[in-house]
């Protein structure tokens, strides 16, 4: 058979697949060496092999233009999912359900409620100032009374938890621990629990004293406990924050902050709220999962206070804060902050957006240790030697009552009547327009909060008496 002839001989190059004459030693278009390599093929089996390749080199760049588009709408929804996780309640939302209060005529918990607003209705009785009788303690008491059923319990700093006929002021039990005890006992189903500064959180039967559970951790328990769900929420001076089951001291879950938590957690709308050191937090209070983080300059030992859905709580510098609480931290967003405000102090950036669930704050004083109370708008709180209020819808001071020592001691509101301890040794009581109605001398300060219940207020001094007052 006669051969072609080699001017109708060609080659296709098996770098860019395309057609060369027969007898190069470089491909004309992209110098491969490898075209002298190739076979011989005539000019419509080269033209034919190059549209083949051209056709699939089509398949393949759709499918890598489809690969890539797919690539992208993934990272798209694993991020959407990740913002609708971390900002929005769309996927987790919380069981609103989670609130808990004092029951009708009790005041079972530190600040009355678990939105801490130490506050009661206003059909309620003030007492009128006279002392009904005094319990003598063996040390200083700063824990805060609660009262439930005709008795009152509260912590001293001669190591015991002790359970006093609210009527006739007579010991119904006491129960020893391995150090102060400073936290405030929440009572609820018959069972009262507190922590201890030996670092144990506490359950035991209201009625005797007899221990149920108790749980440990590795430093002192100032805090005081907030249950809610068949759960028990508090903190600890190892800088985390537990929730345990109430029946058996079985941790749940725990959350590690930045610094000692010594406040008591906020439970509300199946969020709860903890201040640690500079930052206020929210968290799943069913599943423990991050909300929010709200950093001040200066430390807090204050509890916060909700109503509103407002978180309202002040730190050691005397500003009051306003967060938003339904608010959720962006990812990074401190880390990112810091840069950014490097960045802007260098006059690189603008100025940073403010802190997510910022609304307002309020330079009150020069410190405030004192948790604060809310009732019809205003807000009640101790700064340096005052008892201050505040409306909080106009973010304006209506008044100002002056005492004699640093109000450290958390007012409780009934009746238009404002009640609160102060460092100068006197328990106050003040009518909502800020005139003093009465004053009870002791013989130490006041640091512990009141606890009011038919028209009786309880509170302990630093004198080791627990007081209280019709």
């Amino acid at each position: 058979m006669k051969q072609p002839e080699r001017s109708t001989q060609f080659v296709v190059c098996p770098d860019c697949h395309k057609s060369n004459p027969a007898g190069k030693e470089y491909c004309q278009y992209c110098w491969s060496p490898k075209i002298k390599s190739a076979n011989l093929i005539t000019a419509e089996e080269a033209k034919e092999t190059v549209k083949q390749w051209e056709i699939n080199d089509k398949r393949r760049k759709k499918k890598k233009r489809l690969a890539v588009i797919l690539s992208l709408l993934a990272v798209v929804i694993v991020f959407t999912i990740f913002i609708f996780f971390t900002r929005t309640d769309i996927l987790f939302k919380p069981d609103t359900s989670l609130n808990s209060n004092s029951p009708t005529g009790n005041w079972a918990m530190f600040r009355q409620n678990q939105q801490r607003t130490g506050s009661l209705s206003t059909n309620e009785k003030a007492p009128s100032g006279t002392v009904l009788w005094t319990f003598t303690a063996q040390a200083a008491i700063h824990s805060s009374p609660a009262i439930v059923d005709g008795t009152v319990y509260f912590g001293s700093q001669d190591y015991k938890l002790y359970a006093i006929d609210a009527t006739t002021g007579a010991e119904k039990w006491e129960f020893k621990t391995g150090s102060w005890v400073e936290s405030s006992p929440t009572v609820v189903n018959g069972i009262v629990y507190f922590g201890s500064n030996d670092g144990t959180m506490y359950a035991l039967k209201a009625d005797s004293g007899t221990e149920i559970w108790s749980f440990k951790t590795k430093y002192a328990i100032k805090s005081s406990a907030a249950i809610s769900g068949g759960v028990i929420y508090f903190g600890a001076d190892d800088g985390y924050f537990y929730a345990l089951n109430v029946e058996n001291g079985r941790q749940l879950w725990r959350y590690k902050t930045k610094s000692l938590v010594q406040g008591s957690p906020v439970v509300a709308n199946g969020i709860v709220y903890i201040v640690a050191g500079r930052s206020l937090y929210s968290l799943d209070a069913y599943t423990g999962r991050f909300r929010m983080h709200f950093e001040t300059y200066y430390p807090s030992d204050c509890s916060p206070v909700i109503t509103d859905k407002i978180v309202y709580f002040g730190n050691s510098d005397g500003i009051l804060y306003a967060v938003d609480g339904n608010a959720r931290s962006w990812p990074w967003e401190f880390d990112i902050r810091k840069w950014w405000i490097n960045f802007w102090l260098m006059g690189i950036l603008p100025a940073p957006p403010p802190q997510s669930g910022a609304l307002w704050g309020l330079d009150l004083g020069n410190s405030m240790y004192s948790s604060p109370a809310i009732h019809n708008h205003v807000l009640y709180t101790g700064v340096d030697n005052n008892l201050i209020a505040i409306d909080t819808q106009s973010q304006k001071i209506l008044w100002t009552f002056k005492t004699g020592g640093y109000v450290t001691s958390s007012p409780a509101v009934v009746a238009d009547t404002v009640l609160f301890g102060s460092g100068d040794g006197n328990i106050y009581a003040v009518n909502t327009s800020g005139q003093e109605v009465w004053r009870v001398k002791t013989g130490n300060r006041v640091s512990s909060s009141p606890a009011l219940g038919n028209g009786f207020l309880y509170i302990g001094s630093e004198d080791g008496l627990l007081y209280a007052v019709k």
